[in-house]
């Protein structure tokens, strides 16, 4: 597949109105493909990932097949025709609220200037001051690890436990200007309610998929090498085997593309997230019979 801002991809335009779910593997540079299936399809769940680095196994940067023919750039998927439709479920494995919620009260492309008013860089470093060191953690681990801001889901308000809809890597701030920054083209909109979040670098990952459910195709935001274990060593931790049935799942440290449907309670219109955050999945959902 290929797609910028204006095209639907030819070979889905004949299935337009019949596309119940889209599952795709992409290059490193998809935002044209998001953008036009974002536009054209809006209604349906999309899921895809962000193809792994393969310079050293075909001689490609990322690989992409399609029958037997490698490519090195674009995309290949499926277009999933019929009902039933499947859920389009999402979570981040690790990651724990360390902040009260807050309403993004003056924002603009990835900055946000405001939060309830305030500071929010003051605010973040309130937040992450007042976390105590887990066990195994040091202060010079704590410095290393990073902060995140987590979108509260709006379609679930009422729900004892947080959840969140998207969650962005906080890249920069400064106490003196306020303004912080996240690993984003676009962060979230004025409107939007947020939490930070904290993940302790020496979390262990690898029960991400166990949350994986039976009739799912899972695809997961892989940990970079040496992310997880105290200055970077690897963890000493011995795993059993592990059988899933009736699961595919799939890791890319590049990241996974998550859109949900559109719904009244979003603040803007329905676009495809690029979620980055290690050990963070999206994963399509069908029902047993």
């Amino acid at each position: 597949l290929t797609g910028n801002d204006a095209d639907l991809p030819q070979e889905l335009q004949k299935h337009r109105d019949r596309i119940r779910s889209l599952l795709y593997f992409s290059d490193n540079a998809p935002e044209g493909l998001m953008s036009s299936l974002d536009r054209h399809l809006p209604h349906i769940p999309k899921l895809g990932l962000i193809g792994t680095y393969t310079p050293f196994v075909t001689g490609l940067d990322q690989t992409l097949v399609r029958g037997s023919k490698p490519f090195g750039a674009g995309a290949v998927g499926l277009a999933l025709l019929g009902e039933p439709q499947p859920k389009l479920e999402r979570g981040f494995h690790g990651l724990k609220s360390i902040s009260k919620t807050y309403s993004i009260t003056s924002s603009a492309s990835n900055l946000i200037y405001e939060l309830d008013g305030k500071n929010p860089t003051k605010e973040a470093l309130v937040a992450y001051n007042s976390v105590p060191l887990s066990e195994g953690e040091t202060p010079a681990t704590r410095k290393a690890a990073d902060m995140y801001l987590g979108v509260l889901d709006e379609s679930q308000p009422d729900s004892a436990t947080p959840s969140f809809s998207m969650v962005y890597r906080v890249s920069a701030g400064g106490p003196s200007r306020g303004t912080i920054s996240v690993d984003a083209d676009v962060g979230p909109p004025t409107g939007s309610r947020v939490q930070f979040l904290h993940k302790p670098i020496l979390q262990v990952a690898d029960a991400t998929v166990l949350q994986a459910q039976p009739g799912s195709i899972q695809f997961v935001a892989a940990s970079s090498v040496g992310e997880h274990g105290q200055g970077g060593r690897s963890s000493n931790v011995v795993r059993d085997s592990l059988v899933l049935e009736n699961v595919f799942v799939a890791h890319s440290e590049n990241g996974v593309l998550i859109s949900s449907p559109s719904s009244a309670a979003q603040l803007r219109a329905p676009s495809t997230w690029r979620c980055t955050v290690p050990d963070s999945w999206g994963s399509l959902q069908w029902s047993e019979a």
